[in-house]
Order: C-alpha cells, then structure tokens, then sequence
C-alpha cells in the first residue's frame, strides 16, 4: 500500500472514530484530536488508532451507546481491516436492536 493510500486510510478511520463517538451516550468523554491529511503521510499511527477504537468500545459499554453508535464504529475496525472487531461490532449492533425493539 502506497504512503498516500495509508493516509487516507487512517484519515478516515479518524474521521469515522470521532463520528462513533457522536452515538455515546455521553458524547463528551472521548476526543481524538484530528491531524492533518499531510501529518498522516509521516507519523504511522494505526497502533493510536487501534487503541482509540478500543477505547471508544468501553466507553459504550460501560456508559451506553445508541444502536447507530456499533454500526458506526464497525466501519472504523472495516477501515482499520480488523475482522474480529468488525464481527463482534456487528453482533453488537444487533442485540442493540432487538433491545430497542424490546422496550
């Protein structure tokens, strides 16, 4: 993969963290500041971002999360190419469906 094609990757993958975290019940307990397209062709941060991922999943389990919120956060662990984390997030989204429809 080409530097320009990482960046973009991990580009994205912060753009669509900070959009996750917009679904947290508490939106304001995570902020993953944002680095210019440039700064991503320089500093490799996929491990940063994996971390972050992680973190953003605690904080909806231990805080809550709308259903849109696993949706969202499984295009990040797509993004990021983290196949477990992608089954596990979908599995997620879907027993917070069926809560919402059970309420």
């Amino acid at each position: 993969m080409t530097d320009n094609k990482i960046a973009k990757t991990w580009k994205s993958a912060e753009v669509q963290l900070n959009q996750a975290s917009d679904f947290l019940l508490h939106p304001d307990k995570f902020h993953i500041p944002e680095q210019d397209f440039e700064d991503y062709k320089t500093n490799f941060r996929e491990e940063e971002l994996q971390s972050s991922m992680i973190e953003l999943e605690n904080l909806a389990i231990q805080f809550g999360a709308k259903p849109a919120f696993w949706r969202r956060i499984k295009k990040v662990a797509e993004t990021l190419n983290n196949k477990n984390k992608t089954e596990e997030y979908e599995q997620n989204f879907q027993k917070a469906i069926l809560r919402t429809i059970q309420k």
